[in-house]
């Protein structure tokens, strides 16, 4: 047989029947039950008891749930109050970073990314006003005339080298070693 929950009117007497019988506790109820069937207190009686405390307590909660505004009870809540008697500090120590990474799909979260979008939101003006591009450029060449420079030195030097080496043959001297750098490849 089912039975419905009470209604509004029926509620508070229900309501106090039950807490009745929870204030008596298991063993009352059983020795209630007992008395009722001449059975004593203990036993069968005892587990009947509990299981009907426990239908009781069951019904009574759902009773009461379908009967409270919960919207209206979490519209109660401070929840600014609740937060600052919270230590962030501390849940951030329970937090097991790692574990987390360990779970991140890299390459989705990179498919996910719109470089296109983030290439869009770079000055590139900007960047080339701080960039000295011609004091580069003037490194660079200067740099590369120098070498320039210091190769066609060498080729000279050693063009002297042959042309000496040439007249000490015609004037048949002894050979000179003369120690000059050689020209980089």
């Amino acid at each position: 047989m089912t039975t419905s929950a009470p209604t509004d009117s029926g509620f508070v007497l229900w309501a106090r029947l039950v807490i009745g019988l929870a204030g008596l506790g298991r063993d009352a109820v059983a020795e209630a039950m007992g008395r009722a069937t001449a059975g004593g207190a203990g036993g069968p009686n005892r587990e009947l008891a509990d299981r009907f405390l426990r239908a009781l307590t069951r019904r009574v909660v759902t009773a009461v749930l379908d009967l409270v505004d919960l919207d209206a009870v979490a519209d109660r809540i401070d929840v600014e109050r609740i937060l600052d008697r919270v230590d962030l500090d501390a849940v951030a120590d329970r937090i097991e970073v790692e574990r987390i990474l360990a779970r991140v799909d890299l390459d989705a979260v990179a498919d996910r990314i719109d470089v296109e979008r983030i290439v869009d939101r770079v000055d590139l003006d900007a960047i080339v006003r701080r960039v000295d591009v011609e004091g580069i450029v003037r490194r660079s060449t200067s740099s590369m005339a120098g070498e320039s420079v210091d190769a066609l030195r060498v080729q000279g030097m050693n063009a002297d080298r042959a042309v000496n080496g040439v007249v000490d043959r015609l004037l048949r001297r002894p050979a000179r070693v003369p120690r000059l750098p050689q020209p980089d490849g």
